[in-house]
């Protein structure tokens, strides 16, 4: 559904199996609040409308697609998270930088005005746009899930890379528009109808890439080729796969276009189309049962094939044997790999020096990969290796063979075998490269490396005392406990202590003891390998608190409060960590005295006697004092 310029307000509507729910073309300030959408083949589709306010939001089955030519058709939106693409937030970032976004649970992510774009390990289905991307330089999409959807992941004006996605079941695959310098590559696309398009381009290098099991639709070539580049400058397709598209690769109004070592199976109409382009190399590519294997019309300057030796491409249909060799193929007998007749192309294309057998850069290797569970052990345990994860990027994986060099010194230790998995222990201690060949149907192969660690010793750990140590070993301060691990191998897995026989606890910094008495801090380390330390002991005291002391009087006490005759006066003290070492005391400011006893204080008069004491670890008590007055009796 269209609106014209007036309608810039879409409150709380329900827009339901609709081919497109709303689309927009020009419009400014547009607002979108608390719709509901479902099941239409489009949701909100705007194209050059800038400032656009869209919150709260439901799309079910459909979601939001931004076009336009300019970065505040972009960029210049309030996309709040609260809409909801089945259940997930639409995710929308614009005017920043360092964008890192792993593994996010989005209905659809939309990047504008970023510099330096990281998308990955992202799983997003049935909705119109679940990647987008413009006006934005250093990306990197990839390794994300993109499946059941309208598009797939859309960049424009970007510089940056698209690599090792998956799509799957999308109507338009891997879009690059108006953007400079881009890689596309290791991408997956299946069950799509066009799988990688280059539009308005240029310095895009498209390869390893596998497009396959393309879906019934329009016959546009725009939208049903394998490998697409239109109004596009200096792209590279190399090494690529497609199978079972209208076209394999559709070349329209380009220029500077490289297409070698693609494999193009089972075209429905041409294995490849060059249409009003100009400066194209077509060379060690294998066409095979394409209905049309290739077709130009309106191109110049299109090389089929190198300069002798430098070959064409191989073409299935093509069987005419090789018996000679040379420039003219008139060296008999003396076959040198290129068929001794030409061939024709459509319109005027001859490829010189057809391939006798395809070629083999047109079919690259499979892709090694393996974990290693554990990543370090003991002498005599066992290490489980997976090789699950390796891949043939145009074979089954089913028919990967795998094979094992436990010490890599070039003597593979297993023959082939089809099981992906296998086991291993080492004797001895130390590092070990473990190799692992995988191998296709074809003869490929490719090597992946991984080190494993054996380590027969444990851990050393060593505990630190940081605190003001005092007399006869007590600390006086809280004590500041820290372990210093080494492992001469396998590195630390943990260290784990418990404190005055409490429950055992993990490690992660120091800590303080702050209690007064004895302390016993028992612990150990464990290793990544499994090796266990045996548990060590570390005691130290703590007396942080000074000791008590008091006075006691005894003497001939009258109502007022005063004593009649002599006074004496007992001290006593207690410490209840490392105990009293002294009591020292002084009678009306006279000199300090060591406590041996009891005492007399006679005269008359107000008398004031100080004392304090001092503990074992050297905590001195502050000063306390005790005041009487003798009236009578006394001298």
């Amino acid at each position: 559904m269209g609106f014209d310029s007036s309608e810039t307000a879409f409150r709380e509507n329900t827009f339901s199996a609709n081919a497109v729910s709303v689309y927009l073309d020009g419009f400014d300030t547009t607002e979108f609040t608390g719709n509901t959408f479902d099941q239409n083949g489009r949701g909100i589709w705007q194209i050059s409308s800038p400032h656009s306010t869209i919150t709260g939001n439901t799309f079910t089955g459909d979601g939001l697609t931004i076009l336009g030519g300019t970065p505040d058709d972009f960029a210049s939106h309030t996309i709040s998270s609260d809409n909801l693409v089945n259940g997930k937030p639409i995710l929308y970032y614009h005017d920043g930088s360092n964008l890192d976004l792993n593994g996010a649970d989005a209905g659809e992510v939309i990047v504008a005005n970023y510099a330096g774009v990281h998308l990955s390990g992202l799983d997003i289905a049935d909705t119109d746009s679940p990647i987008q991307v413009a006006y934005s330089s250093d990306v990197h999409v990839s390794e994300n899930r993109i499946h059941s959807n309208w598009d797939s992941i859309y960049v424009y004006s970007v510089s940056g890379s698209v690599d090792q996605n998956s799509v799957l079941d999308v109507t338009y695959g891997i879009i690059v528009e108006a953007s400079s310098s881009v890689q596309v590559f290791g991408n997956h696309v299946s069950s799509v109808r066009s799988g990688v398009d280059v539009f308005n381009s240029a310095s895009v290098d498209v390869t390893l890439n596998i497009i396959d099991d393309a879906t019934p639709g329009d016959t546009n070539p725009r939208i049903r080729g394998g490998l697409i580049a239109e109004l596009s400058h200096d792209v590279q397709f190399t090494y690529n796969v497609v199978t079972s598209h209208l076209y394999g690769v559709a070349v329209t109004n380009s220029d500077l276009i490289t297409l070698m070592n693609n494999t193009i199976v089972q075209s429905t109409q041409y294995g490849i189309r060059l249409f009003g382009s100009a400066d194209i190399v077509v060379r060690y590519n294998n066409l095979i049962d394409n209905a049309v294997q290739a077709f130009q019309q309106d191109v110049t300057n299109v090389a089929w094939n190198g300069t002798y030796p430098g070959a064409g491409n191989f073409w299935s249909d093509h069987t005419t044997p090789d018996t000679c060799s040379g420039p003219s193929q008139d060296l008999c007998p003396d076959p040198d790999g290129i068929v001794d007749v030409a061939y024709s192309i459509d319109n005027g294309g001859v490829d010189a020096y057809p391939l006798a057998q395809p070629s083999d850069m047109g079919f690259f290797p499979p892709a090694a990969e393996f974990s290693v569970t554990p990543a370090a052990a003991r002498p005599g345990d066992s290490f489980s290796f997976d090789a699950s994860a390796s891949t043939d990027p145009v074979g089954p994986d089913s028919e990967l063979r795998y094979r094992w060099d436990w010490e890599s010194d070039g003597v593979f230790d297993t023959d082939w075998a089809d099981a992906s998995s296998a086991t291993h222990e080492y004797d001895t201690a130390g590092t070990y490269t473990v190799t692992l060949q995988v191998q296709n149907f074809r003869g490929a192969i490719d090597e992946r490396r991984h080190t494993v660690l054996v380590d027969a010793q444990p851990p050393i750990t060593t505990a630190f005392l940081t605190g003001t140590l005092g007399g006869a070993g007590w600390y006086v301060s809280p004590v500041l406990v820290s372990f210093d691990v080494t492992d001469d191998l396998a590195g630390v897995a943990g260290t784990h202590y418990r404190l005055d026989g409490g429950p055992s606890q993990d490690y992660s910094g120091a800590f303080l003891v702050a209690d007064d008495g004895p302390h016993t801090v028992e612990f150990y380390s464990v290793d990544r390998a499994g090796n266990v330390e045996t548990a060590q002991f570390v005691e130290f005291k703590l007396d942080a608190t000074a000791p008590i002391s008091t006075a006691m009087l005894t003497g001939i006490l009258q109502k007022g409060g005063w004593y009649r005759g002599s006074v004496t006066v007992s001290l006593a003290a207690s410490d209840l960590a490392s105990g009293v070492a002294s009591t020292w005391y002084r009678i009306d400011g006279s000199s300090w005295q060591l406590y041996g006893g009891s005492f007399v204080v006679p005269g008359r008069g107000t008398h004031v006697i100080e004392f304090y004491s001092v503990d074992v670890a050297g905590n001195i008590e502050t000063v306390r004092s005790s005041v009487f007055t003798i009236k009578g009796g006394g001298r």
